[in-house]
């Protein structure tokens, strides 16, 4: 986890996040960057904060209730606001984009057929990596998606001071996100409430739920590719690197 030395004044995040999230009670800000298990978050801190305050089960996502509590807000950050992310490491990140690229493009198609041809057409891992390197890191329409949400430079500014109060891990979830909790809830209530229910991945949701909507769907000759990083060059681990710092 990064906290380091942060700047003083006023930061914007830039393009790379999605959208943030503002708690007046708790007076935190939590910056939803794209494959880094964002939206389970939101749903996660959103039923965390309204049964807190309510003392009500709060499941259902974006509640009227809950909504009191966790607000969309710009992504400009108040130093005297507690404001966190969680990074992710850049290769898992990467394979994430381009699996679920493939996912949210058959899971639109309801024809088999059409899934089929999607499914046997859509281009690798290496593929997606070596063009986005030659687009210098633009989105591309028909390979992979969130490609172009970058972590560092919506994270740290270019002298390398943070933006936000804590960068938290992903791969390090349950250690950084209780102290996140810990330092925004001195009374500890949401500690309290979050060991309780526990955190869920909605892509963990899915793979139980599965569906011919919800699955994933990754022919068969690109498996290995979701597995076995090892795979691959040097020169491959490199260019995700550069292109995702």
């Amino acid at each position: 986890e990064k906290q380091g030395k942060r700047t003083q004044k006023s930061a914007s995040i830039g393009p790379g996040a999605v959208g943030c999230f503002y708690s007046k009670h708790f007076n935190f800000i939590y910056v939803h960057m794209p494959k880094n298990g964002g939206t389970a978050m939101v749903k996660h801190l959103d039923r965390l904060i309204c049964e807190t305050m309510t003392g009500e089960e709060c499941t259902k996502p974006r509640t009227r209730t809950s909504a009191r509590y966790l607000k969309p807000s710009k992504c400009t950050l108040d130093p005297d606001v507690f404001s966190f992310a969680f990074s992710r490491n850049p290769w898992s990140r990467a394979v994430s984009m381009w699996s679920f690229g493939l996912s949210h493009r058959v899971g639109d198609t309801a024809d088999d057929k059409a899934r089929a041809a999607l499914r046997s057409s859509y281009c690798s891992f290496s593929d997606f990596v070596s063009r986005l390197e030659r687009s210098g890191g633009k989105e591309l329409s028909d390979c992979g998606f969130h490609a172009g949400s970058k972590q560092w430079p919506s994270f740290f500014n270019p002298d390398g001071t943070s933006k936000l109060s804590f960068v938290g891990r992903l791969e390090r979830f349950e250690r950084d996100f209780e102290r996140v909790l810990l330092r925004v809830d001195a009374s500890r209530r949401l500690l309290q409430r979050h060991r309780q229910i526990g955190f869920e991945q909605l892509n963990s949701v899915a793979r139980r739920r599965e569906s011919s909507k919800l699955k994933v769907y990754i022919p068969k000759q690109y498996k290995p590719e979701m597995q076995y990083w090892e795979l691959y060059t040097e020169e491959l681990k490199l260019a995700v690197q550069r292109i995702w710092p």
